[in-house]
């Protein structure tokens, strides 16, 4: 004999339906995990390829600026050139050893 609740329904049959909603939820919710890890997965290898693209930038310019007389350049070019200089002087010694190494890997690929 079932027991039945205030509502009319029974309370084995609410139990079941309960149970049922947990489970749906708790799917829905690993579902929606799953994807929202793989959005931030391509999310943070789309930023790994865009570091690797402007540490090659970044390099290609220190080599530039290192290899560069201030007394060959235009005078329009001179105050970019400075720039830059202070710009890649500002960078962690980390950051400038991997775009240096960046560039060198590079060079020796092709």
């Amino acid at each position: 004999m079932s027991v039945i609740s205030e509502a009319g329904v029974s309370v084995a049959n609410e139990r079941e339906y309960r149970s049922r909603r947990v489970r749906w939820r708790f799917n829905h919710e690993t579902i929606m995990n799953s994807q929202e890890v793989e959005l931030l997965s391509q999310e943070v290898e789309m930023l790994m390829q865009e570091r690797l693209r402007l540490l090659r930038v970044v390099g290609a310019a220190a080599v530039l600026v290192s290899n560069t007389e201030a007394d060959s350049l235009p005078a329009s070019a001179v105050n970019a050139a400075e720039v830059v200089s202070e710009l890649l002087n500002a960078l962690p010694e980390e950051t400038l050893k991997d775009a240096l190494d960046s560039v060198q890997a590079h060079s020796e690929e092709q």
